[in-house]
């Protein structure tokens, strides 16, 4: 119902007003076909190519000056594409990201708006009345899915004691080839009763390469799979918990995985296990020498981003910066000088996929 409401509020806010030409009718098409498609079930291919569109018309948005109408117009395309496509098809970790952008953009937007009224001498109630449900239904979002899904961890234990310092993949060895080690989770019978845990868990596909990509101080480099939907009973018979296998042959349970408690899985690596240090595609490393300060910058927000928003191992002489590859994030690495202050150059991710393609690393030593 809530939803029912947006749309309405978007639809009689920005297209009772002036046209912006073919991009306001492309862009009305769009949201139209979307809103039709919100029960599809997951489909990677269907998903591929709906972000195709969706990414050409943010490009144009970004590029065509519509008059006052351009923020308005980007933050609609935002709302719909992640509540009728992104939630729908179950990617949880990106509908997140938009939510979180489409929040801190309409709170800089309204209060543009707030004080273009108080210049013209007018009231602030139709904000107040129009938008602040709008932002109150975003929080709200985000609350439900802080509240019902959780990454569920596993970090392996070397025989040695060391921890993974690296980005790390795991492969298994037979004597002649290396192969990925696969994944595999079943989930406990109530999750498939909530339609969006379900197509979370579509999304998910139940199987995973094992890659290190999560990061703490303590325990170095781990293995998450992001946002796994929360079991809503508290007792531990076998149907009400996570089994986790790998490869098909080493085969564990998660006893406890609800709101309450969230077990981390501690494995011993098999044999025949293998650990390569590499950076996947998903990422971008960059080496940063210890004499030089850097600022991650927000081109979408105008803001700098916190650091702990990123994954970075400090090395002594250098750090090492881990940036997602991620399309629906436009920001830049800004580096400077500790001695003096002065700006010498700027990376950005777009840049930096690019040159190098993603899955290497740049050193700016």
């Amino acid at each position: 119902m809530r939803v029912i409401v947006i749309l309405v509020f978007f639809s009689s806010f920005l297209f009772g007003e002036n046209t912006c030409g073919s991009l306001k009718v492309n862009l009305d098409e769009f949201t139209t076909q979307i809103e039709s498609l919100k029960d599809r079930e997951p489909d990677p291919s269907f998903y591929d190519g709906l972000d195709n569109q969706y990414y050409d018309l943010t490009a144009n948005l970004k590029s065509n000056i519509c008059a006052e109408q351009t923020d308005s117009l980007r933050l609609m395309l935002m709302l719909y594409y992640s509540e009728f496509v992104v939630k729908s098809q179950g990617d949880l970790e990106r509908y997140q990201i938009l939510l979180r952008q489409v929040h801190k953009l309409m709170v800089v937007y309204i209060e543009e708006l707030g004080e273009k009224l108080d210049l013209l001498g007018e009231s602030r109630d139709g904000i107040r009345e129009n938008w602040s449900p709008r932002l109150q239904y975003i929080s709200e979002a985000l609350d439900q899915i802080d509240r019902n899904y959780k990454p569920m961890t596993v970090k392996i234990l070397r025989r040695d004691n060391r921890i993974f310092t690296e980005m790390t993949k795991v492969l298994t060895y037979d004597g002649k080839d290396y192969a990925p080690v696969q994944v595999h989770f079943r989930p406990p019978k109530d999750i498939f009763s909530d339609d969006i845990k379900r197509r979370r868990l579509m999304y998910l596909t139940s199987k995973y390469e094992l890659v290190l990509t999560s990061y703490n101080t303590v325990d170095g480099f781990y293995f998450d799979i992001p946002l796994v939907p929360l079991s809503n009973k508290m007792r531990t018979r076998p149907e009400d918990t996570y089994a986790i296998t790998f490869n098909q042959n080493l085969r564990y349970r998660i006893n406890k995985f609800n709101q309450v408690n969230q077990d981390t899985l501690m494995i011993e690596p098999d044999e025949n296990w293998v650990f390569r240090s590499l950076v996947p595609t998903t990422f971008s490393k960059i080496q940063i020498p210890s004499k030089l300060n850097y600022y991650i910058y927000d081109k979408n927000q105008n803001i700098v981003l916190d650091k702990s928003l990123f994954t970075v191992v400090d090395g002594g002489d250098t750090s090492n910066l881990y940036l997602p590859n991620d399309p629906d994030l436009n920001y830049e690495l800004r580096l400077q000088s500790k001695k003096n202050g002065s700006l010498l150059f700027l990376v950005t991710l777009l840049s930096l996929v690019a040159i190098i393609g993603g899955g290497v690393y740049v050193s700016v030593l």
